[in-house]
């Protein structure tokens, strides 16, 4: 369970909007990795040594990934160009990012993406 998480988290870390078609193809994938986490998260991490298994409190709970990680994951490998810059720069000072869904963060890249 721990390696099958932790592939998980390196997938969404390796993942760039170039290696896709689009920012649809993009935001699916990282949606399907965290869905994916997610479904994982909340079980009990088994104990990893005899000594944490003596502890009954050796015993953890894999949190589920908050929205506002899954927005990290969508706007960390955005490229840095010029098309895409003032965008993110925009997108980490507005007010309303506080506040976002993942799914308004995609809609935002995709009007992006569009005008591009």
């Amino acid at each position: 369970m721990k390696l099958h998480i932790f592939e998980i988290r390196e997938d969404l870390w390796s993942i760039k909007l170039q290696d896709c078609a689009d920012v649809d193809n993009y935001a699916s994938w990282i949606d399907r990795n965290v869905k994916d986490y997610n479904l994982c998260a909340g079980l009990t991490v088994p104990p990893t040594t005899d000594t944490d298994a003596a502890d009954t409190d050796s015993a953890r709970m894999i949190t589920k990934m908050s929205e506002k990680e899954h927005i990290v994951h969508l706007l960390h490998w955005i490229p840095r160009n010029n098309d895409w810059k003032l965008f993110l720069e925009l997108m980490k000072h507005k007010p309303a990012m506080m506040t976002a869904t993942p799914d308004e963060i995609v809609t935002n890249l995709i009007e992006k993406q569009r005008a591009i």
